[in-house]
C-alpha cells in the first residue's frame, strides 16, 4: 500500500496552478512521478506540507447496522490523512478483522486488543506498520471474547481505552477505532475515549433506525461521563439512480435532529473501493484517482479541519 497525494490536490489546497505548485516543490522536497502524474507520499508530505494545520483527535467508526461501509471508510480516511503528513494508528476491534484485511495484515501473528488484556502484553508490542504514516493493531476472532473479558475483569468502561491509548496520543496525530456493530463494553469504551464518532449510513430505512440508536447512546455516554463528543454522519453508497437514496439523503440534510451532524459530501456507490481493497490497496494508491477519491478527500478535509497556517516560501 502506498497512498499518494497528487499535485492537483495540493494545488486545490493552495488555490494555485500545478505549475506553481511544482515550482514550490523544486528544491523544497523530493517528489515522485508516475506516468506524468506528480505526487507525494507520507514521508515527502511531512517536509513539504508544513504550511498545513489540522486537528489531532481520536475517532471511532461505528454503526450498529453492518454493511454500511464503515471499515472501507476508516481505511480510506486513514490513508488520506497519512498523505497530508499525519501519523495514524488504526485499532481494529471487530472480530471479523475487515480493517486488518483491508490493510493486508490479517495473517500477521501480532497481538490484538484481547491479547493485550488477557496476556498483559504492552500495547506497543501489538502495533505493526502498514505503510509509512499508518500503523495498526490488528484483530482476529479472539476479539469476540473482548467484551466478556472486560466484564469479567471488572474494567472501568470510562477509562479502559482512554488509559490504554493515553501515551499513544503523544505519538500519533490520529487514532482510529474500527468498531463492531454492537454496543458492548469495548465499543462504549472506544466512544468515551474518542473526540469524534463517525457514523456511516447507507441511504435505506434500516440504517436510519441504527443511526438513531447510535446517536442516542453516544449522547447518553457523553452526558454520563461528562464528555464532549462530536458526531459526524457520512452518507455512503449513494446511488443517483434510486429514489430512496435521494429521499433518505434529503431527510438527513433537512431534519433538525440530523442536519447539523451530516457532512456535506456524500460518497457515491463505487466499485473502486472493493477493487482496491481486494488487492490490499487504498483508493489513493493509483496515480489516476477517481471520483470516489475526491469525495473521500473532501470528507477528510472536513474531519481533519485541514487549513493553511502559513504560506510556504
Amino acid at each position: 500500500m502506498q497512498p499518494k497525494l497528487l499535485i492537483d490536490d495540493i494545488g486545490k489546497l493552495l488555490n494555485e496552478s500545478k505549475r506553481k505548485v511544482k515550482k514550490r516543490m523544486k528544491g523544497n522536497c523530493d517528489y515522485q512521478n508516475c506516468g506524468g502524474k506528480i505526487f507525494l507520499t507520507h514521508d515527502e508530505s511531512i517536509s513539504f506540507l508544513d504550511f498545513l494545520d489540522f486537528k489531532e483527535q481520536v475517532m471511532s467508526f461505528h454503526l450498529i447496522k453492518g454493511g454500511v461501509g464503515k471499515t472501507t471508510l476508516a481505511q480510506s480516511v486513514a490513508s488520506r490523512a497519512s498523505v497530508y503528513g499525519a501519523k495514524v494508528l488504526c485499532i481494529d476491534l471487530d472480530q471479523q478483522s475487515n480493517l486488518s484485511q483491508a490493510f493486508g495484515k490479517h495473517q500477521e501473528t501480532s497481538p490484538n486488543v484481547y491479547d493485550i488484556l488477557s496476556k498483559n502484553i504492552p500495547i506497543n508490542d501489538a502495533i505493526i506498520n502498514v505503510c509509512p504514516g499508518i500503523d495498526l493493531i490488528k484483530s482476529s476472532l479472539s476479539n469476540a471474547k473482548l467484551d466478556h473479558k472486560i466484564f469479567l475483569d471488572n474494567h472501568n468502561v470510562e477509562t479502559f481505552f482512554s488509559d490504554m491509548i493515553q501515551d499513544l496520543k503523544l505519538e500519533y496525530d490520529y487514532i482510529i477505532f474500527d468498531c463492531p456493530p454492537t454496543l458492548g463494553p469495548s465499543v462504549k469504551s472506544s466512544i468515551i475515549a474518542s473526540d469524534t464518532i463517525v457514523l456511516p449510513i447507507n441511504p435505506d430505512l434500516f440504517s436510519i433506525e441504527g443511526l438513531k440508536i447510535c446517536i442516542e447512546e453516544i449522547k447518553n455516554l457523553a452526558d454520563s461521563y461528562n464528555k464532549e463528543i462530536d458526531i459526524k454522519i457520512i452518507i455512503n453508497k449513494y446511488d443517483n439512480r434510486t429514489i430512496l437514496s435521494h429521499e433518505i439523503s434529503q431527510f438527513l440534510f433537512e431534519t433538525d435532529y440530523f442536519k447539523h451532524l451530516v457532512l456535506p459530501t456524500v460518497v457515491h456507490n463505487s466499485q473502486d473501493f472493493s477493487n482496491k481493497l481486494s488487492r490490499g490497496m487504498s483508493i489513493f494508491d493509483s496515480p489516476s484517482q477517481k471520483k470516489s477519491a475526491k469525495e473521500i478527500d473532501d470528507i477528510v478535509i472536513d474531519l481533519m479541519e485541514l487549513r493553511l497556517c502559513q504560506t510556504k516560501k
